[in-house]
């Protein structure tokens, strides 16, 4: 097994770009024939005329003829889209942390993930607006529905990461994954996005899937902590004053918790991610943590595995669940949730009664117990407060009282 192994990742070290074509980016010198590509399709004729209403679809056309890399896309194009975004469905969009970000080093960011595409676009742009350099996204398959969405995704520097695969098909393309991720921080001179659990946070409760860690493991060649090293993690925390795919989230978690499961529509991981986009978010921000390497420098180097990966993660949450900014919305859920006397040094009366009005009038769209619908709402905004609460007390989310 091992010698095979080892065959596998030599195969993919030689390879290189084109041993990972099916699942990477586009580079430079395949744009322009996906750009003629994309410029067919009636879609993205509609997304022309919403974001750039005053430019015709054939002056559009020869903007994007004379763009020749992906970075001046993603400059002249993308941050066009993401500032007209944030424009018109936020508050306002701070970050903090930056000096955290090493700018002579690549780097893994592993975050929350509560939004399908506007996780790794925002983080995007923090660091864009700090001048560095756009990091490689990945993007679960599950959101490609037609091939124009792959061609968009994949020019912005996204890769895709296949789910639900058979067990032993699985097993080889995680490998593959991990090789990749390698690949891209050790010889491409890129960052990478990746986000710590697969699907979104719908509670509110941000925990790192143990699985993440066992496929970052598959690729490394001298010691698990010394390939965690080299791919120089930094948690990264974000935090919406409002989700807007909140009343989505509850449904699901209703039928997930009283109905025996919950099943998708057609579609809606597509509608999640136009909902995302376009819902009002409030005020949003991002935080870049400290880079775990001094961290992993302590861990012993003679414990199990998974004894490993159980403390690096546990080591994110920490992190993600202290960075986190908590806004007027999560302490009024958690006063709502916890039936406590209102905290009025966190939030005032108009912001309470906006968005106790805000969760009624989504509930008339929702069936079920109204009661139990309201307290997933409430548990959804008030999960980080618990959660940073719970760090600031015992040291640590996964620590039990008094240890």
């Amino acid at each position: 097994m091992i010698p095979k192994m080892l065959s596998y990742l030599c195969e993919m070290t030689k390879q290189g770009d084109e041993f990972f074509k099916d699942i990477r980016p586009y580079r430079d010198h395949e744009i322009q024939e996906v750009f003629e590509r994309l410029l067919k399709h009636p879609a993205v004729e509609r997304l022309v005329s919403k974001f750039f209403p005053t430019i015709p679809l054939n002056a559009f056309a020869e903007k994007l003829r004379k763009i020749d890399t992906v970075y001046d896309f993603q400059e002249n194009i993308l941050h066009q889209i993401v500032n007209h975004v944030l424009d018109s469905t936020s508050s306002g969009f701070t970050y903090s942390g930056v000096e955290n970000v090493d700018r002579y080093k690549n780097h893994l960011f592993i975050s929350n993930h509560r939004d399908i595409t506007l996780d790794p676009t925002l983080i995007t742009t923090a660091l864009v607006n700090n001048g560095f350099n756009t990091p490689e996204v990945a993007i679960g398959n599950n959101l490609i529905q037609e091939p124009w969405i792959s061609d968009v995704l994949r020019l912005t520097k996204s890769f895709i990461v296949k789910r639900n695969l058979p067990a032993k098909e699985l097993i080889l393309f995680s490998k593959k994954l991990s090789q990749y991720i390698y690949y891209v921080l050790t010889e491409t001179n890129q960052s990478v996005w990746i986000a710590q659990r697969e699907g979104r946070a719908k509670d509110g409760n941000d925990i790192t899937q143990p699985g993440l860690f066992s496929m970052l493991g598959m690729s490394s060649k001298n010691g698990l902590i010394q390939h965690f090293q080299v791919l120089n993690i930094i948690p990264v925390s974000i935090s919406y004053e409002f989700d807007p795919c909140d009343m989505e989230k509850v449904r699901s978690l209703y039928a997930q918790r009283f109905l025996g499961g919950y099943k998708k529509r057609p579609k809606e991981d597509e509608d999640s991610m136009k909902h995302g986009i376009v819902g009002f978010k409030g005020h949003i921000n991002i935080h870049f943590g400290h880079c775990l390497n001094e961290y992993l420098m302590e861990f012993p180097t003679d414990e199990h595995k998974n004894e490993t990966i159980t403390r690096i993660r546990h080591l994110i949450d920490d992190q993600i669940i202290m960075g986190y900014k908590l806004w007027p919305t999560n302490y009024i859920a958690h006063d709502l949730y916890m039936h406590n006397t209102p905290q009025f040094e966190c939030y005032d009366k108009e912001q309470r009664e906006y968005f106790i009005d805000n969760i009624e009038e989504k509930l008339t769209h929702l069936e079920g117990d109204m009661d139990e619908l309201r307290r997933i709402f409430y548990e959804m905004y008030a999960r980080p407060v618990i959660n940073k609460h719970k760090i600031q007390t015992e040291g640590s989310l996964h620590l039990e009282p008094n240890k």
